[in-house]
């Protein structure tokens, strides 16, 4: 038998008698197909069976209740959790699905949402109903709480359309308070219609974008491309993710102060216009002073005598010596004096020397590669920018940061000396890791030619960011092979027990001529085989300048 519709209530009866059992009259007068029930009522813990022999299904805590009243409905029991209940009833030759929740106000909500994640809503027609208990914006209340953030990831996250009219009134109401607790959420393909064979899906956001959204990095470079278009001759825009930083050119310190108060004037209108506040109080500013305007002060000073005041909206806003940025501080005289001094603070000795004391006899290639790869990086986080231009003092800061790290590894007493140490332990300094960081950068990066005396840098591979490739670049057609080709190379790169190595056989009119057979490193992998022995073969042919074939070696042994 085909339905055209399914009809049905949810209510939270907060474990009323009454309203559990006004209910199933409701339901019987407008001749409902469903009944979905949050905190019923409860006899010796266990819900009141109808008088219309209706099949019931409940969570496992007795705290949501689902009940069929519709005799001639295919249903089926899906699952239960905790604090849900599933069904599926067959209509309409599709699947549908009824979950019914009930979240307890004061239980964790990510484990009340972890009974959910399992389920796949993109691809099924499901109806989620239930008392969450949770505070949000998007379904009526006044602000958000922790409970409603998460619940609004998970919805946005599921691909779920919340379905209250917040105009139709709230949804649980008493002498103190009013609320929209209850939720009705759609999966979207229920959403979705058919005309003409196509299927249109709409999904209304007219308050804001969810958290985690798919398209709200997309909705932020929208807004925030009308702010990063205002770039002139003395003001730069750059953005990073949520944070804006304004490079602002004056003449005089008094011109610097007045044009500065006016772009962030006009910034802060703006981004008020678009609903976007500017958080004043983290804002920050830094006064730099050009060589050209060092000669005309009197005693060459690289700093301002007095700082200049700027403000947002009568807001003053804090002139600091030095400023953070991307991990790198940046002191107002230009020096990188300021970033090291904050090495120091880094919360990575304190680790290093709980660990090491709690077990002396750790293993020290451990002890190597947790410096390596973990206080090593972050101490030299960008040193390809200021490994070049280091000074006396600052190698010497340098010494005395590592020293530490020296002295725990190898357990000694503090009196032998820092260069012993680093002899001791085999580690370089840091200042010369810093300067091999900052010469890799100029040369794979800036492509600098001051490094020819150590090799070309045009034999090395030029690296192009993949946007930037003209659409009709990206894809290349490659004949399969060259005709009248003089030689046949075939290769393969393979990797057996922790063994890596690639072979090319050339071949002149079906004639082996040469072997040439390559062990690789332990920790090579086949990729790199394969492609050592490419490169190994386009070699060969550019040094005899002959046309050859590539062909993968014992190709069918792959397959």
């Amino acid at each position: 038998m085909g339905f055209n519709t399914i009809r049905g209530i949810q209510i939270s009866v907060n474990r009323c008698k009454a309203t559990h059992s006004g209910v199933f009259q409701v339901a019987r007068d407008l001749e409902l197909d469903f009944i979905a029930i949050q905190d019923p009522y409860l006899v010796n813990g266990e819900p009141p069976i109808s008088n219309f022999g209706c099949k019931t299904f409940a969570s496992r805590d007795k705290r949501a209740d689902t009940y069929i009243l519709n005799k001639n409905l295919n249903v089926f029991y899906k699952f239960n959790t905790t604090h849900t209940v599933a069904v599926e009833l067959h209509f309409n030759n599709m699947l549908f699905n009824i979950f019914n929740c009930y979240f307890p106000p004061h239980d964790n909500t990510e484990d009340l949402i972890e009974e959910l994640r399992d389920f796949n809503f993109y691809n099924s027609f499901s109806l989620l109903v239930g008392d969450f208990n949770c505070k949000s914006r998007s379904w009526g209340y006044d602000s958000d709480n922790f409970r409603g953030r998460k619940m609004t990831e998970f919805i946005a996250a599921s691909n779920l359309h919340i379905c209250n009219i917040t105009e139709y009134g709230s949804t649980f109401q008493s002498t103190t308070n009013v609320g929209f607790p209850d939720l009705t959420l759609l999966s979207l393909p229920v959403k979705g219609f058919y005309t003409n064979d196509v299927i249109e899906i709409s999904r209304p956001c007219s308050k804001r974008c969810p958290q985690g959204s798919v398209i709200s990095l997309t909705i932020w470079n929208i807004y925030i491309n009308s702010i990063l278009i205002n770039d002139r001759p003395d003001l730069h825009i750059q953005a990073f993710a949520d944070d804006l930083a304004l490079l602002i050119e004056g003449r005089t310190a008094r011109e610097l102060k007045s044009k500065t108060n006016l772009i962030l004037a006009v910034i802060s209108n703006k981004l008020e216009g678009l609903q976007l506040k500017l958080s004043i109080e983290k804002c920050q500013a830094v006064v730099y002073r050009s060589i050209a305007s060092q000669k005309f002060s009197k005693r060459n000073s690289t700093v301002l005598k007095r700082k200049p005041t700027i403000k947002i909206k009568n807001h003053s806003i804090k002139v600091s010596d030095s400023l953070k940025i991307l991990g790198i501080t940046i002191g107002n005289k230009l020096s990188w004096t300021a970033h090291f001094s904050t090495l120091h603070a880094k919360a990575l000795t304190s680790n290093f020397n709980r660990v090491v004391k709690s077990n002396w006899n750790m293993n020290k290639n451990l002890l190597k590669i947790w410096y390596y790869t973990v206080i090593e990086k972050a101490l030299l986080y960008g040193a390809s920018v200021w490994g070049g231009v280091l000074t006396k003092n600052q190698i010497d800061r340098l010494h005395s940061i590592q020293r530490i790290f020296l002295l725990k590894f190898i357990r000694a007493f503090r009196t032998p000396s820092t260069n012993v140490l680093k002899v001791l332990t085999g580690i370089p300094p840091l200042h010369i890791v810093a300067k091999a960081e900052f010469i890799k950068f100029r040369i794979w990066v800036n492509r600098s030619n001051e490094y020819n005396t150590i090799f070309d840098i045009n034999l090395l591979d030029k690296c192009m960011p993949f946007k930037n490739i003209p659409s009709r670049q990206k894809l290349i057609n490659l004949n399969s092979n060259i005709p009248n080709a003089d030689y046949e190379i075939y290769k393969d790169g393979s990797r057996i027990e922790n063994e890596t190595g690639f072979a090319a056989c050339i071949l002149r009119d079906e004639i082996n001529i040469q072997n040439h057979l390559f062990k690789l490193n332990t920790f090579n992998s086949v990729f790199q085989a394969e492609l050592a022995a490419i490169e190994f073969a386009v070699n060969w042919a550019v040094k005899e300048k002959v046309k050859v074939n590539i062909q993968p070696l014992f190709d069918i042994c792959h397959y």
